[in-house]
């Protein structure tokens, strides 16, 4: 049973308009996600500065958006967050990440490849976990080319990840529907 109740999408569009369109636009979507309208209801505050992280973090920068919704992806799964684990799935897909490529991000990170993603990924985790040696996993993604200016990247979206995570398993927020019918739909490609 959800924690709050989310504004719905007429009200978070009457009461937030601008908010309502600049997530709109910077998401791709035709709608403001479940989490956001949760939290905006809860603290706007809040809300606001989570945002503005996100915009930052998730929605720019010079990493393709597909790997920044794969780390997303392989971050809820760790922390077993159903909402932002089906959430960047859907994302992913949506930014033409493969099925079966998807289902690996869930079941056998080991099988992603270039190595480079997969290293990404194998950070993610670690840094997740409060696991391993972040000194050796840098050392080698750097190996397998990744560029030394992408690493400070790639943490912020790891710990966008981690924040995003809290805020959706402490107001106990479900996925929309949409994120399942994206999903649904890639399995039947």
């Amino acid at each position: 049973m959800p924690n709050i109740q989310p504004y719905t999408e007429k009200e978070f569009e009457n009461f937030f308009p601008n908010e309502d369109k600049d997530i709109k636009e910077m998401l791709g979507l035709g709608y403001v996600p479940k989490l956001f309208r949760a939290v905006i209801a809860v603290n706007p505050s809040l809300a606001a500065t989570s945002w503005q992280m996100v915009r930052a973090i998730l929605c720019t920068g010079e990493l393709p958006r597909v790997l920044k919704e794969m780390i997303f992806t392989v971050v809820a799964n760790t922390r077993n967050c159903q909402y932002c684990s089906i959430a960047h799935q859907a994302m992913a897909l949506r930014y033409s990440l493969g099925y079966e490529i998807n289902q690996r991000l869930i079941n056998d990170i080991e099988k992603i490849k270039p190595d480079s993603t997969r290293k990404i990924l194998k950070l993610a985790v670690c840094l997740t976990q409060g696991g391993g040696s972040y000194g050796e996993a840098t050392d080698k993604m750097l190996e397998c080319g990744v560029a030394q200016e992408n690493i400070s990247e790639i943490i912020a979206m790891i710990s966008c990840s981690n924040y995003i995570l809290t805020l959706a398993d402490g107001l106990m927020v479900e996925p929309d529907e949409y994120f399942y019918e994206l999903i649904e739909g890639a399995k039947n490609l």
